[in-house]
């Protein structure tokens, strides 16, 4: 069941959100978020209203996931990139082709370069593509790209620095 975040809390990821990934703390207007016990949901307010004014059976979820975790920081989903793309400045890895390649099929890539960028979760992007969240620790890069995703982008995708 989803309870309402608290002001402190949501505070505290839009403000999270404005230092890491560039979002204008206005992207947030008109959305309310929900915490369940392992996610953060975005739920637009006229839908929140209408879910609390006509469910009868203690509707469990509304909206969309868009962190997951029990504690902050929370993991940004794929349903944040996909809602947020627009928006989102700041906190973006472009791959070139061999690293995407390296992060599809082996999961995980390491540079000295990942060193100089801050750790957490960062935006993994192809070329103009968005291919999921990767956690950067120190000099490694973890791909946080569910297994789904990763075998159809690496059937589909034509990885080239061209």
């Amino acid at each position: 069941m989803q309870s309402l975040l608290e002001k402190s809390e949501r505070d505290q990821i839009i403000d999270y959100c404005f230092k890491r990934y560039g979002l204008d703390p206005l992207v947030w207007e008109g959305l309310v978020l929900k915490k369940s016990s392992e996610a953060i949901w975005a739920v637009p307010s006229q839908l929140d209203a209408f879910v609390i004014k006509f469910s009868t059976d203690g509707c469990e979820t509304a909206g969309l996931r868009i962190f997951s975790g029990k504690r902050f920081p929370y993991k940004i989903t794929d349903s944040f990139l996909s809602f947020f793309s627009d928006s989102i400045s700041n906190g973006v890895l472009l791959l070139n082709a061999q690293q995407t390649k390296s992060l599809l099929f082996e999961k995980s890539i390491e540079s000295d370069f990942f060193k100089s960028l801050e750790d957490g979760y960062t935006v993994l992007k192809y070329r103009d593509l968005f291919l999921g969240v990767g956690l950067l620790r120190g000099s490694k890069l973890d791909s946080q790209i569910p297994k789904k995703i990763t075998n159809q982008l690496s059937s589909k995708l034509e990885l080239s620095d061209k």
